[in-house]
């Protein structure tokens, strides 16, 4: 693991916890659920900005592949 992100940081915690809401909320948006669809959106957007506060690059749809820009 990354020594700038241990375990016991708060905001790598965060950050684990947002990951694993929005994978539930996308499989039920998959499986047809439309009420998952603003959730999804409100926590890729907090995935978003914590990676821009991380300094990381965050994909845009320009840059993703053409199956996931619909």
């Amino acid at each position: 693991m990354d020594s700038s992100l241990p375990a016991d940081n708060p905001a790598f915690h965060r950050w684990t916890e947002v990951t694993d809401a929005f994978a539930r909320e996308f499989n039920r948006l998959q499986a047809g659920d439309q009420a998952a669809l603003a959730e999804v959106r409100r926590l890729s957007g907090e995935l978003q900005r914590m990676g821009r506060a991380l300094g990381l690059e965050m994909p845009t749809a320009a840059s993703r592949p053409p199956s996931f820009s619909k």
